[in-house]
């Protein structure tokens, strides 16, 4: 996954802007934010399936420093979509939403609320790789994302809810 190319040229300006900021006059928040819109602007996810080669290969990281992970493809024993509902605690007084709506923040009560759905990789071995998580509004995107993943890669495409 990466930033779509208006995004990146987005922060790759912002960055300029806070390195000319920076010339001018020393500004600790211009550094950070330099920084940060840098970053920003070099950032990429990258997914791989080589069907010839028998590997998944995924890299995050910023500027090609980052974690690299590479699995065998015949590990692969299914791929999930998982539909996942936020603890409720069935209305518990110390359930995460319930605690952040009760300290008067209603908008962290609302975002710990949301239902959330989860595209991952499960291999035999146990292990699962994320490859997106996001709110529900996105189900029927993952849910095509993971169609094609599994036509590509013929391992086991399951809805789960949880």
């Amino acid at each position: 996954m990466r930033l779509r190319y208006t995004w990146r040229i987005f922060a790759g300006c912002a960055a300029l802007f806070f390195g000319v900021v920076l010339l001018q006059q020393y500004s600790a928040a211009a550094v950070i934010l330099c920084a940060v819109c840098g970053a920003a602007g070099l950032y990429s996810e990258r997914w791989q399936f080589d069907t010839r080669r028998d590997r998944i290969r995924w890299f995050v990281g910023v500027a090609g420093i980052g974690r690299r992970v590479e699995r065998p493809l015949s590990g692969l024993q299914d791929i999930r979509l998982l539909s996942i509902a936020p603890p409720r605690g069935g209305g518990h007084r110390d359930a995460p939403a319930e605690v952040a709506r009760r300290s008067g923040d209603t908008r962290l009560a609302d975002i710990l609320s949301r239902r959330m759905v989860r595209l991952a990789l499960y291999f035999v071995d146990g292990e699962s790789l994320t490859v997106q998580a996001d709110s529900i509004r996105r189900y029927a995107q993952l849910r095509e994302l993971g169609e094609k993943l599994s036509d590509c890669t013929g391992a086991r495409f399951r809805e789960i809810e949880m």
